[in-house]
């Protein structure tokens, strides 16, 4: 297991669920995809834009994971998440959903095998997404162990671009709210 995320990814999971119990998830709403990544091989989409129509589904989901660890290829999981821009992914293509495409990263920032993630993010950001990068401050974080590495915040600033797209569990409920008035133009 990777020592920079385990045990910390239970507090990704938990401000995940925390985010998608305060949106409206459905066929005409909003739409939620998931790609996990580890190694550059181990970098995987466990389910499409089109698959789940309720909040219960994808926390089930995500609740159901299991942690693999490994090395930390974040570039190459910015990579994979850019495949929900095609509509076979379940993106939507009618303009006349007004869509918005939001990338949240969550990450401790340390990156050690694939493209860099700072590329894959420009890229991202050229195709469309709005991306924010999202990390667990290990001082603050409930469950926390002394072995736990302090975040990356050089790579997380690099993914975001900017301060405003840069995010810890100490200020999530800002981008709660960010993501929450995205999400009104869908409804």
């Amino acid at each position: 297991m990777s020592s920079t995320t385990h045990p910390i990814y239970k507090n990704y999971e938990e401000l995940c669920e925390k985010l998608l119990h305060r949106l409206k998830i459905g066929l005409r709403y909003t739409r939620v995809a998931l790609v996990t990544f580890n190694s550059v091989g181990g970098t995987y989409t466990h389910f499409d834009l089109d698959r789940y129509d309720s909040v219960e589904d994808v926390v089930n989901e995500i609740r159901n994971l299991v942690y693999t660890g490994g090395t930390t290829a974040i570039g190459a999981g910015i990579e994979e998440a850019m495949k929900q821009n095609d509509e076979q992914h379940g993106a939507r293509m009618d303009k006349r959903y007004n869509s918005n495409k939001i990338m949240i990263v969550f990450t401790d920032g340390w990156n050690n095998k694939g493209p860099e993630p700072e590329v894959m993010a420009k890229k991202a950001k050229a195709a469309g997404f709005d991306v924010y990068a999202v990390g667990v401050n290990t001082f603050t974080a409930k469950d926390q162990e002394p072995d736990v590495v302090p975040l990356n915040d050089y790579t997380l600033e690099a993914i975001a671009q900017d301060q405003k797209h840069k995010f810890t569990n100490e200020n999530f409920d800002q981008l709660i709210d960010i993501v929450r008035r995205k999400n009104v133009k869908c409804l």
